[in-house]
């Protein structure tokens, strides 16, 4: 979830997770009561991973999608005034965001940008083990030598070369929270 990267989040992801095998991913940007159970419905026997993007509008709404999706890892992509108006204010926004960080087991995985601006809160609602991710400061994946390109994005993270195709710079974040993920459900680096 979060207030933007959330799509293009989850389809990277998905990509990334493809050597495992079958992976179901929330068609489009379905994130909603409607679009979490449809996408958890087409889980098959051959299903290696699911990818469920989680949309919201207010309070409660995060908790109750993610009480049907029951996840084992996730990550906030960021917090903005998407919805201010329903929330009041960004720190409403913020804890509406972290339910899915409540919801996540011990044993699970949350992943977070040392680099937004409410990372101390938003990591403080986790209970599993916290997997950090930044372009600015140090983290545990970490976008080094970043630098546009004709077609994308070049860097490297943690020593591996990776190129972004993409002219936003945003989705340099967001492939590190793919790729994060990733890591954590088997896929090496």
């Amino acid at each position: 979830t979060g207030s933007v990267g959330k799509t293009t989040t989850k389809e990277m992801l998905a990509t990334v997770l493809a050597p495992l095998g079958n992976i179901v991913r929330t068609e489009k940007s379905q994130n909603n009561e409607t679009g979490v159970p449809k996408t958890l419905l087409r889980i098959a026997d051959d299903t290696a991973a699911v990818v469920v993007e989680m949309g919201m509008r207010g309070p409660g709404q995060i908790a109750r999608l993610a009480g049907v999706a029951l996840p084992s890892a996730g990550a906030i992509t960021a917090i903005a005034e998407n919805h201010i108006e329903l929330l009041g204010s960004m720190d409403a926004i913020a804890d509406a965001k972290g339910e899915l960080f409540e919801a996540i087991p011990a044993d699970g995985a949350v992943v977070l940008n040392v680099d937004e601006p409410y990372f101390d809160r938003l990591a403080g609602k986790a209970q599993a083990r916290l997997v950090t991710t930044g372009v600015e400061r140090d983290a545990d994946f970490r976008a080094n030598n970043v630098r546009a390109t004709e077609n994308g994005w070049e860097m490297d993270i943690n020593g591996v070369p990776v190129f972004v195709r993409s002219a936003s710079r945003h989705d340099v974040q967001n492939a590190l929270f793919a790729l994060a993920l990733a890591v954590e459900a088997g896929v090496t680096l």
